[in-house]
């Protein structure tokens, strides 16, 4: 990395994945990233948001590369990795902004057990 005019950290050629890059904060994340020059891959559900996200970052100097993709779906995120990793060889850094849920009635106090890797709990703490 290297200070540009600003004293802003240049990321030029990092390659960085962003989770939920089609709104909100992930977008905005995502567009960060960008304009400090690094190759984005945007991960969310909807194209749409994601090729326009793109687009602002191309516009920013950033590399962009959608990648639709279902965040609760281990097996879509792992795709999602391979995709990135074929396209530009590594992956720098990964930002989960995506947010996923788990619903779960109160009154009946059934508590869902989430499916978790490498050794988290059903809250999702690593261990």
């Amino acid at each position: 990395m290297t200070r540009v005019a600003n004293d802003e950290v240049s990321l030029f050629g990092q390659v960085v994945v962003v989770t939920g890059a089609s709104s909100g904060v992930g977008r905005a994340v995502a567009l960060a990233f960008g304009a400090r020059g690094a190759r984005v891959a945007l991960l969310a559900r909807n194209v749409g948001p994601l090729t326009i996200a793109a687009e602002e970052i191309r516009r920013a100097g950033g590399d962009p590369l959608v990648v639709p993709t279902e965040v609760a779906d281990p097996d879509a995120v792992e795709r999602a990795a391979a995709a990135v990793e074929a396209h530009w060889g590594r992956i720098d850094t990964w930002v989960n902004v995506a947010v996923v849920a788990v619903l779960a009635s109160c009154a009946t106090g059934h508590r869902p057990r989430l499916q978790c890797r490498d050794g988290c709990d059903e809250r999702g703490v690593g261990g």
